[in-house]
């Protein structure tokens, strides 16, 4: 009943990753964006439908056929459906993936607003609180609200592995 957002920059295996959370049985609530309010003091999401964008490598490695999906322009991404459940829930953790520059998966736990700096770079990533400044407070506090409200977890891979068992 509680929602996981996993956020990190392109191509860090996000999609990937929700596409094999579904197999084991969890429920996809939308890819890339996926709107949270802040209700009664809590973070609640609020999907909205929109399709998976899966690599054809990480496409093939969850055993669905590239030329199922249909071609993503200007992207190296193919978009397939999956069914959506588009319920708000609380979100009880948000995830962060990304690269190491070791040679194995690390975790790391950032409890309240030590969190803020990783959200801060996920929750802006088109750069609004520069292009914006009028924005800039209201996506801190925003923000600053999320990290207080959350658990946030790191999960840095190098490239030639999966961070599917960390999740």
């Amino acid at each position: 009943g509680h929602a996981v957002a996993v956020g990190g920059p392109s191509m860090a295996g996000k999609s990937t990753t929700a596409v094999e959370l579904v197999r084991r049985g969890w429920t996809f609530a939308g890819d890339d964006i996926v709107p949270i309010d802040h209700e009664s003091g809590r973070p609640v999401t609020r999907p909205y439908a929109r399709p998976i964008h899966l690599s054809d490598a990480a496409a093939a490695r969850l055993g669905t056929d590239p030329a199922l999906g249909r071609p993503l322009p200007g992207r190296a991404k193919r978009v397939y459906g999956l069914p959506t459940d588009l319920r708000p829930r609380p979100l009880a953790l948000i995830v962060v993936v990304g690269r190491s520059t070791g040679d194995r998966i690390e975790v790391e736990h950032h409890p309240g607003l030590v969190a803020l700096p990783r959200l801060a770079v996920l929750t802006d990533s088109i750069g609004l609180a520069v292009r914006l400044p009028a924005v800039r407070a209201d996506l801190f506090r925003w923000a600053a609200n999320l990290a207080a409200g959350t658990r946030v977890v790191s999960v840095r891979r190098p490239a030639d592995q999966e961070t599917v068992a960390e999740m």
